[in-house]
């Protein structure tokens, strides 16, 4: 089973009940060029425990969310 999503998707992964192991493998991207991940100094996100406040306050606006999410479905058209 694959799964692809942007990492603005709010999501988690259920309790593993089985007597198996469970395997992932997370490959991210980061656009270096971006500005604004620039200007708040190219912070990484991926911490591996619980974290209530944002990372950078008020970031991303509504407004760049729309944008990222109108750019993906004008490209699959």
């Amino acid at each position: 089973m694959r799964f692809f999503f942007s990492t603005l998707l709010v999501h988690r992964s259920g309790n593993n009940v089985t007597e198996s192991i469970r395997w992932s493998c997370h490959f991210r991207y980061n656009n270096l060029l971006d500005k604004s991940f620039i200007q708040r100094g190219y912070p990484h996100p991926f911490t591996y425990k619980p974290q209530r406040d944002l990372i950078t306050a008020s970031f991303p606006t509504a407004a760049e969310v729309n944008d990222i999410f109108s750019d993906f479905e004008s490209n699959e058209e």
